[in-house]
């Protein structure tokens, strides 16, 4: 990645914190995190995909048993996350990765926010708006961890269902204003 901002520097930066808080067994785990010739490389484990092209790929429906693992592995992560106070705010199946072992990792914390005891929420806008929890689309409340929950939510029905609902609105902001 080439950061053109010190803000870009800055996520970069907290992204690779987030990770290397890792569990071992359901965040994307970092190698190794260096700048050379003013690019941040960031090594990550082998993994063969995002779920996204498997969903997209694939022309079967998925089995309950597959959905439960997978849907159990996201909270798992989950969890270790809100346990340290931390919001992902894009819980979508592009940022859940697998590989041929069976192993899911949640991935990609570019969106990702650490609480603390002096801000103890947060009202910021972002994320990808068919997962974004409403209080989080208006930005009017302060919100925390459980729009996370809501995000998880649209997920699993993104994996029993193909897509997330609304996705084939036409008319975003209209979709919006609903929320």
């Amino acid at each position: 990645m080439e950061p053109r901002t010190q803000k870009d520097k800055d996520m970069m930066n907290n992204e690779v914190a987030l990770m290397k808080m890792n569990d071992g067994d359901s965040i994307i785990c970092v190698v190794e995190a260096f700048i050379f010739k003013e690019r941040y490389w960031i090594i990550l484990e082998m993994m063969e995909g995002a779920l996204t092209d498997i969903l997209i790929a694939s022309t079967v429906s998925y089995t309950e048993n597959f959905c439960k693992y997978v849907l159990y592995k996201t909270l798992k992560g989950l969890e270790f996350l809100h346990e340290r106070h931390v919001i992902h705010r894009d819980i979508k199946s592009d940022n859940i990765l697998i590989n041929l072992e069976g192993d899911v990792r949640l991935a990609d914390f570019g969106y990702a926010v650490q609480l603390t005891e002096e801000n103890v929420a947060r009202k910021t806008r972002v994320g990808t708006p068919c997962w974004m929890a409403p209080e989080l689309i208006k930005g009017m409340h302060k919100y925390n961890t459980s729009v996370d929950i809501w995000s998880y939510g649209v997920f699993a029905m993104e994996l029993a269902n193909g897509e997330p609902p609304y996705l084939k609105c036409k008319d975003q902001k209209k979709l919006l204003r609903m929320i």
